[in-house]
């Protein structure tokens, strides 16, 4: 399993984390930092097998309009209704974007991970930390 964190380590806000097996490529949010600047979305995110998308504040999810289409987004029903509603608000188009549902300690799969959601107390409503198992590692993931 490799970890690289693209966003987040250094700043609140922005957060983009790339976790990599042999044969699996996934991100844990793709969040527009706070002060809106111009970032580059990783060069191997069309390489992935989906995003996971913690919570619905912008900072986490703000940049998955750029992700390529055929990407996944993987988060509970309610983040992705705030999300498309909050695109309402603000005037720009519905996602497109193929949603996969997730559910509260319940585990799923992408590739070669095993992920449980894990519901936290935070400022969004259904905000999730994630343990991923990947062959002989875990990673416990908490925004």
């Amino acid at each position: 399993m490799k970890l690289i964190i693209h966003r987040g380590a250094n700043e609140i806000g922005g957060s983009c984390v790339e976790l990599s097996s042999s044969s699996t490529r996934i991100f844990l949010d793709l969040g527009q930092p706070l002060d809106n600047r111009k970032v580059q979305l990783p060069e191997n995110l069309k390489d992935s097998s989906g995003i996971l998308i913690s919570h619905a504040h912008a900072d986490h999810y703000g940049l998955i309009d750029q992700a390529p289409p055929e990407i996944p987004l993987y988060c509970s029903q309610i983040t992705k209704q705030l999300i498309q509603a909050s695109r309402i608000f603000t005037g720009k188009p519905l996602l497109t974007q193929k949603f996969i549902d997730f559910h509260k300690w319940e585990k799923f799969q992408i590739g070669d991970f095993v992920i449980t959601p894990y519901l936290m107390d935070h400022s969004a409503v259904v905000s999730f930390a994630f343990l991923l198992f990947g062959f002989s590692s875990s990673l416990f993931f908490m925004f």
